[in-house]
Order: structure tokens, then sequence, then C-alpha cells
């Protein structure tokens, strides 16, 4: 089970900016083996940017569904091309 900083006693993120740095944090500590720290911290940006909206009311969320996200892309990306 993975643990992320956000399921930790941290209190609530008021920025995007801030986020990202958590959610980047969270990224390089479970998938820094799997890739290039470089892809990951753009993995983790766009990840947050997407779930991000400035009518956000709850962020509590958003650093396990940006997790999910970037484990979903790497998975994608190891995933080869079948030929037609």
């Amino acid at each position: 089970m993975m643990t992320l900083a956000s399921d930790r006693e941290t209190p609530p993120v008021a920025t995007r900016e801030a986020m990202e740095r958590r959610v980047a944090a969270d990224v390089l500590r479970h998938f820094g083996d799997r890739a290039p720290e470089s892809e990951l911290l753009a993995l983790a940006g766009e990840a947050v940017a997407h779930l991000w909206s400035d009518d956000i009311a709850v962020t509590a969320f958003i650093p396990a569904l940006a997790i999910r996200e970037v484990k979903e892309r790497l998975r994608f990306a190891a995933t080869p091309v079948i030929a037609r």
C-alpha cells in the first residue's frame, strides 16, 4: 500500500504551486526508479494542472488522484505498441 504525504497529518495546500511540490515529492518517492526525474516532475505538474481549477473547493483528494494519473501514464508509456 502506498503512503502519500497527503495521508499523514499535513496542513491543507492553498496554492497550485504548493500542491505541485507536494505531489512531485510523492511521485519521486514512489516512481523514482521508473523514469528520469525530469519526466516525473513534468508528469506530476501536468496531473495537478489537470485536476486543479480556480473554483476548486476541496483539495484533499488531489494528491491521490494525481499519483493515480501519473501511475497510469507510466504504465501506458511502458506498454509496447502492437503493430497492425
